[in-house]
């Protein structure tokens, strides 16, 4: 089996055994009785499941990776569906068995996609070996690219983890008397990230254009989906739909996930090329 297919397979295993013992928590109504500290870890965790195992919807490693991208997109939909259908459905005890079941079958066809997603890709006759360009302002860039991807996917998290929870987290115990406490705090983050990202993206792309570009083109999906979280949140809803909402919005960071992903594996390219010791040293080094 592939590497990269294996590593999948694991997230992926790894992301159904989260989501049972989410459920198991719902159901047998554990979940009331944890603080909110521990209800917005828990909450954290489909956002994380999905930025990791997003990689191969995003990495371009393969020259005919073009033949997998269907496959690839819809193993991460049917992922993203049970995530939702486990925080939205596992709320009472009606029809438990056949939630399971529905559960169950999603995994089943992950499985099913990540076989033939490794079936193809060993069918493959090569893969991208060809030899990786890099120029001399990439080469005295490490550094800037190095700090500007690390910050980006710091800064992605926090506004996960804070902005866009906002409908969970203006409307939880304990918060819905003092709402503008968490409803100022999230736009401030979201604020802040945009800010973030305009820098991340213009100090990793030496191309002032391009990066601009892409910048406006994920902003664009970012703030769609924290709008959506934001405004929504003023409405009355259980607690189960507010989660739901909030977990749509991760849909719109798919492109900036996408771009992150981009930007991580392209160092990855650069340090394969110029070998451990030159690519440390080249951080290590301001003036390299």
């Amino acid at each position: 089996m592939d590497k990269r297919i294996k590593v999948l397979v694991t997230l992926n295993c790894i992301s159904y055994g989260l989501m049972g013992l989410i459920a198991y928590a719902n159901i047998n109504g554990i979940m009331n009785n944890l603080n909110n500290i521990i209800k917005f870890i828990i909450g954290v965790i489909p956002f994380i499941s999905i930025i990791f195992t997003s990689f191969i919807v995003t990495d371009y490693y393969y020259k005919d990776f073009k033949y997998i991208r269907n496959e690839a997109v819809l193993d991460l939909s049917i992922r993203i569906i049970a995530w939702g259908l486990v925080f939205y459905c596992f709320n009472n005890s009606s029809n438990l068995e056949n939630k399971f079941v529905i559960v169950i079958i999603a995994f089943v066809f992950n499985s099913i996609v990540e076989y033939f997603i490794n079936k193809k890709i060993t069918n493959l006759q090569h893969k991208n070996e060809d030899k990786i360009s890099i120029t001399n302002e990439e080469k005295n860039n490490i550094r800037a690219m190095v700090f500007a991807t690390n910050k980006q996917i710091v800064s992605l998290l926090v506004f996960m983890g804070v902005g866009l929870s906002v409908p969970v987290t203006k409307n939880m115990e304990g918060t819905k008397e003092n709402w503008l406490i968490p409803v100022m705090f999230s736009i401030f983050v979201f604020a802040w990230f945009i800010n973030m990202s305009y820098k991340n993206y213009t100090k990793f792309y030496l191309d002032m254009g391009y990066s601009k570009r892409i910048f406006i083109r994920d902003i664009i999906f970012v703030t769609i989906g924290y709008s959506g979280c934001l405004i929504l949140s003023f409405l009355k809803f259980n607690n189960s739909v507010y989660a739901f909402i909030e977990f749509i919005g991760i849909l719109f960071l798919l492109p900036t996930i996408s771009t992150m992903r981009k930007m991580s594996r392209r160092l990855k390219q650069i340090r394969e090329s110029l070998g451990k010791d030159e690519y440390t040293n080249s951080i290590i080094n301001k003036n390299e």
